[in-house]
């Protein structure tokens, strides 16, 4: 995963005589094969050979939009959390403590008898502001307020790393007010598009009527004036591939001239309220749809407005409120648009809640319980080692001349890791949190967030911050601090096996490793320099080579089609299509070198260059049901399954000389095809 910069600035047949069912049932250092499909070629397909017979014999969880590695390492770490929230729950502890603190936040989430009490009170007094709006003036107070609970009509305002002075925060403006994922939502065509844009408006209905309880022709108005409202606004959003161009999307301006832009919204009252300190400039992530939203200020009735921000006041804090509340959410955002049968337990929503908001709390104790300090020594040799490979490919790299390769080494030599858990804990001074009020629970938190941000402006970047919680399972670059990260949730099996097989680990945390790594060096991540600033060190030549040599990538996955109708966006998933070619490449040559030639004997009749890409492949086997799939396809930057799997190790030689792959097979590309970058 890269990490997004607005949120920093959020995974065969050529079967061998022995590989006999008999032998499938053994298992070889971290790795089990009796789930391989002796029926599928891994030349043909090595998505399907490697985990076609596991996802027959592990359904997906009603619960689940999707069931794979990464969800049961994620559904192990939850039980482990679970039981350390029930120990903390029956402590006693000094107040202020990360356990008390913690302790009063999942009490208090846990009693749904007290949430189902107070049903939407908790809100009444919000729902009251709404209405005392009289002017623009009022509305850009009332946004002040909202964005203070991370409720986002209109617009984002964040503070971040400044990603052309990396040293420094500052301030950003980013579009939002959206309540579908992305703005295609709103205009793509087909009758899957229609059925979910008419779920959505019955979904808005359904929660103004438990607020409201009116007449069902006048709630069926409001849900076509949030809807009217919501598609204009979305009709001047970038697209996701067009905010993956970092060099577009920074808009440094000053404050007078955004405020000329916003001219019909009362900046100097917003920020008054908000309370942020003074600052002389800010980026302006897509300045025209500022000017959209000034526009629309003044051609939308304030009434109308009015009920927008119901709207979202409804929706930002439906998953809080009573059941009826929490069911309405769970049926358009669950069922409609990932296609989940049941919602998750109440636990572990409240444990999404305490990771989602606290989450360094949690983790100091999590880490005390289950992380392995010889894990964070061994993990450390490794990144080090892809490290060296990943500088003895560059220098070997016929593309690239010598004066970007220069170049191309110092960011490599400058990369900083993180390991496990922060040297240096989060600060929650300030935070007060009680028992018994769940809802005064989240919108304290929520508040405290918001100012704890805002503290940042004009301040020096901290460099000791992590933008993941320990117990997360996932891993993330930061090009801003030129930073690789490795939570401690994702230094487990199937990732990291510190006993296992060095092959099956390269193969897998090596390449997560190396994936990260690359993301240095993908489309946006290359444009940022050894320090982290926005700044293009590559000579023109050497940049169009690239970019010429990632278009191949590019058609490559836009030729992918996963389910009828919906093809993966080969600009979308190209950061993390190159990220995923090159770790391979990366922990690969590694791994070799760490073998200081020896080779290792075949263990149940698959070799050690084998057993690497049996790694790998397990990393992504998943299945995923149709709603979730086509939600991803349209917004998420990674690939789905199969194609992370087939995708990059379609132009790998040294896959297709592992597994005997002949030139007529699927997962072998014509050299002309081939996509060779990093």
């Amino acid at each position: 995963m890269k990490v997004s910069l607005i949120a920093i600035i959020c995974t065969i047949l050529f079967c061998f005589s022995s590989c006999n069912n008999a032998n499938k049932e053994n298992k070889f250092n971290g790795y089990d094969v009796k789930h391989l499909n002796d029926s599928v070629s891994p030349c043909e397909n090595f998505f399907a050979y490697t985990a076609s017979n596991w996802i027959k014999a592990n359904p997906i969880p009603e619960t689940e939009s999707r069931w794979g590695s990464f969800e049961m390492l994620i559904e192990q770490n939850n039980e482990k959390l679970k039981d350390l929230l029930e120990k903390i729950e029956k402590g006693t502890f000094k107040i202020g403590s990360p356990e008390q603190i913690i302790q009063n936040l999942y009490s208090t989430a846990m009693d749904t008898l007290a949430i189902e009490k107070a049903h939407h009170q908790p809100i009444e007094k919000d729902m009251a502001k709404i209405d005392e709006v009289k002017n623009l003036d009022d509305l850009a107070a009332l946004t002040a307020y909202f964005h203070q609970y991370e409720l986002a009509p209109l617009f984002n305002f964040s503070v971040g790393t400044d990603e052309k002075i990396s040293s420094m925060y500052a301030v950003y403006f980013w579009q939002d007010g959206l309540g579908l994922p992305d703005r295609d939502y709103y205009f793509r065509q087909g009758q899957r598009a229609q059925n979910i844009r008419d779920s959505y408006q019955a979904y808005i209905e359904k929660v103004f009527g438990l607020y409201f309880k009116k007449d069902s022709k006048l709630l069926k108005n409001y849900s076509k004036i949030v809807f009217d409202i919501e598609s204009k606004l979305a009709s001047k959003h970038n697209t996701r591939v067009e905010n993956r161009s970092p060099e577009k999307t920074y808009n440094k301006m000053t404050l007078n001239e955004i405020k000329d832009i916003l001219s019909n919204f009362n900046l100097a009252l917003y920020l008054k309220i908000i309370n942020a300190k003074s600052f002389d400039d800010a980026v302006v992530s897509q300045p025209h749809y500022l000017a959209h939203i000034n526009k629309l200020l003044r051609e939308v009735s304030l009434e109308d407005w009015k009920i927008y921000y119901q709207w979202h006041l409804l929706k930002g804090f439906a998953s809080n409120l009573s059941s009826a509340y929490v069911d309405a959410s769970f049926e358009f955002y669950g069922k409609t648009l990932r296609g989940q049968k049941k919602p998750s337990p109440r636990w572990k929503k409240s444990l999404g809640f305490i990771s989602g908001t606290t989450g360094e709390l949690l983790g100091q104790i999590y880490v005390k319980e289950h992380f392995r300090e010889d894990s964070k020594k061994r993990l450390n040799e490794m990144v080090e080692n892809l490290r060296t490979a990943f500088s003895d490919r560059i220098k070997q790299l016929e593309w690239m001349s010598p004066e970007t390769k220069q170049k191309a080494l110092k960011k490599i030599g400058t990369f900083t890791k993180k390991i496990g858990y922060p040297d240096v804990w989060k600060s929650y001074d300030g935070l007060e949190v009680a028992k018994g009020d769940h809802m005064k629970n989240v919108k304290a938190i929520r508040k405290f967030g918001f100012h704890k941000m805002l503290a940042d402006i004009g301040q020096p970047s901290d460099k000791n911050r992590w933008y993941m919680s320990p117990q997360t399972v996932n891993a993330y670059y930061d090009p801003t601090k030129n930073e690789v990260v490795f939570p401690a949730g994702i230094l487990q099996p199937p990732f990291f096996t510190p006993s296992a097989d060095d092959a099956i680990n390269y193969g897998s945390i090596g390449v997560v490793i190396g994936h990260e790594f690359v993301h240095g060096f993908d489309d946006q991540g290359s444009k940022y320099d050894e320090k982290g600033n926005l700044n293009d060190w590559w000579t023109n030549t050497d940049r169009e080579k690239f970019e010429n040599k990632t278009k191949v990538l590019v058609k490559q996955f836009n030729a992918m089609s996963p389910l009828n109708g919906y093809n993966v966006n080969g600009e979308l998933t190209l950061g993390e299509n190159i990220a995923d070619l090159g770790g391979l490449v990366m922990s690969y040559n590694a791994y070799l070198k760490s073998l200081e030639g020896n080779e290792p004997e075949a263990i149940d009749g698959f070799n050690y260059k084998q057993r690497f890409f049996l790694g790998y492949a397990r990393l992504w086997r998943s299945a995923i049901r149709d709603e979730a799939l086509i939600q991803r396809l349209q917004t998420d930057p990674h690939s789905p399954a199969d194609a992370r799997v087939n995708g990059p190790l379609r132009n790998l030689s040294i896959f297709q000389q592992a597994w005997n792959c002949q030139a007529e097979n699927h997962m072998v590309l014509p050299d002309s095809a081939i996509a060779n970058i990093w």
